[in-house]
């Protein structure tokens, strides 16, 4: 039996960290030989960063367990905050090691530190009674107004004030289905963590697509329990109104807002110090290239009155910028889906068959375009798609419409469907459109889908929009749809 390590020792095995290592790699026990290894390592010594380095990794990993098993913080361990200041100057002092994978890890970072917080805080929700949501009820079909808001803070107060819960330090305590909601979450995550080390690191997983990838699948997976109805959500597949209406006020965000934002940034252009920002840029480059203060010295550009989008091109050009493999998951919707797969395999047959007639089979490009960065959308109707037999194209994030446009006509796709979760759908489908007709692609379907009131729908279809998907409908029924107007276009 494996005995506990003391605390503030930091061991290989015991302790489940860095792998083959020896317990030699491993003597430094407290936070002053942590400090004093990282000056000397600031330094220069070689010696001094490559034990370091493993022990970093190290405590990483015991703060990740810590926090995702919900145990209280020990201030007998090395400080959390320690542990972070030194991984980020570890990343500074070996640039053609680190600089390439500065990237990834900060991504790991932030994935991690965002996995963590949401289990701590459904555990905390579990634990004291809590779980209602703020979610504003007009979410679904719009950005929400200032009356529903108030209405989910609203809740949330009630609850804390008229049921007393939060006068009880544990309403939940000792319930066995709570505990066990807590250890499986803790288990299951752990399968994951120690799949990710048997690939080498969060940074190898990312790389190879691996995170990404799982979290498309199990959205694909749960987008098709709910069309088929076995996971229920109220109001959308079970519940429903067969003519409901929209009786209340949605926010309407008019597309003269875009236009009042780009005259603002020319008009600080034109009145800026030019010179001045450009010299701020070139010292926030430098900064970058050497060990400098970034942050420091991204100031001055902002007070010159840079743009973020200025500023990240200047740090581009010495640390590059990310892009995200896309893929598309095959096989996830079409295998959840069960028992209710004759309607898959109709929409299939009639794949098929459009294949048979006309050579090809109906190619479909999905897009995100403006500063919209839900991308949860558009890879379920992707993978769900190409298991219902389309080709597809999965368009980068943060698409121009004369981008979205150039790309469907280069991939010569027959529908374009454009998704819209951030109130861009007023100005950004319509420009798609007029530019898929300058570059000869009238004959090009588009069809739109995401949190577009229905208020808008008319809009849009006066636009050239052929069909309007809103919140909550079933992918079955948007396929049906868009193969309806491609046999009519194409088959009739």
């Amino acid at each position: 039996m494996q005995v506990p390590p003391k605390k503030g020792i930091i061991g290989s095995n015991p302790r489940g960290d860095a792998g083959p290592q020896s317990q030699e790699n491993f003597a430094i026990t407290t936070p002053n030989d942590i400090t004093r290894l990282l000056g000397e390592a600031t330094a220069g010594d070689e010696a001094a960063r490559d034990r370091l380095i493993p022990l970093v990794y190290a405590e990483l990993r015991v703060i990740a367990r810590r926090q995702l098993s919900g145990e209280r913080p020990d201030h007998t361990l090395t400080p959390t905050a320690l542990v972070h200041e030194a991984y980020l100057k570890l990343a500074k002092l070996d640039r053609i090691e680190w600089q390439n994978r500065a990237h990834f890890f900060a991504i790991a970072a932030r994935s991690m530190r965002n996995l963590l917080v949401d289990h701590a805080q459904r555990r905390n929700r579990q634990k004291r009674g809590g779980g209602v949501p703020d979610i504003p009820l007009d979410e679904a079909i719009g950005l929400p107004t200032d009356f529903s808001a108030r209405i989910a803070r609203n809740t949330q107060i009630i609850i804390q004030e008229e049921s007393e819960v939060t006068n009880v330090i544990d309403p939940l305590g000792g319930s066995y289905y709570i505990e066990s909601l807590t250890k499986s979450i803790v288990d299951e995550s752990q399968k994951i963590i120690d799949e990710i080390e048997q690939m080498g690191g969060m940074a190898k997983a990312i790389e190879s697509g691996m995170p990404k990838m799982r979290i498309e699948e199990s959205a694909a997976r749960k987008q098709a329990r709910i069309d088929r109805g076995s996971d229920v959500i109220v109001g959308v597949n079970k519940y429903t109104l067969p003519d409901e209406k929209i009786d209340f006020e949605v926010r309407e965000v008019p597309s003269s807002v875009r236009d009042e934002q780009v005259a603002r940034l020319k008009e600080i252009k034109q009145s800026r110090d030019n010179d001045a920002v450009e010299k701020a840029l070139a010292e926030l480059t430098r900064a970058a290239e050497s060990d400098g203060n970034i942050l420091e010295m991204a100031l001055p550009a902002v007070r010159a009155r840079a743009t973020v989008g200025e500023i990240s091109d200047a740090l581009e050009k010495v640390f590059g910028r990310y892009v995200a493999t896309t893929r598309c998951i095959s096989g996830a919707y079409s295998s959840e889906f069960g028992g209710s797969a004759d309607i898959i395999e109709k929409l299939r047959q009639r794949t098929e068959d459009f294949l048979s007639r006309q050579g090809r089979r109906p190619r479909i490009l999905v897009t995100k375009m403006g500063q919209d960065g839900h991308d949860r959308g558009i890879k379920v109707i992707a993978s769900s798609y190409a298991d219902l037999g389309f080709d597809v194209d999965i368009s980068p994030m943060f698409q121009t419409p004369e981008e979205a446009a150039k790309m469907a006509i280069e991939n010569d796709v027959h529908v374009v469907g454009a998704s819209s979760l951030a109130a861009g759908h007023k100005s950004l489908i319509p420009s798609l459109i007029e530019e898929l007709g300058k570059l000869g692609g009238e004959e090009i379907i588009v069809v739109a889908g995401g949190v577009i009131p229905p208020g808008d729908y008319e809009f849009l279809y006066n636009a050239g929009v052929e069909a309007v998907f809103g919140p909550g409908t079933p992918i079955p029924v948007s396929a049906d749809a868009t193969l309806s107007l491609l046999e009519k276009k194409h088959l009739s």
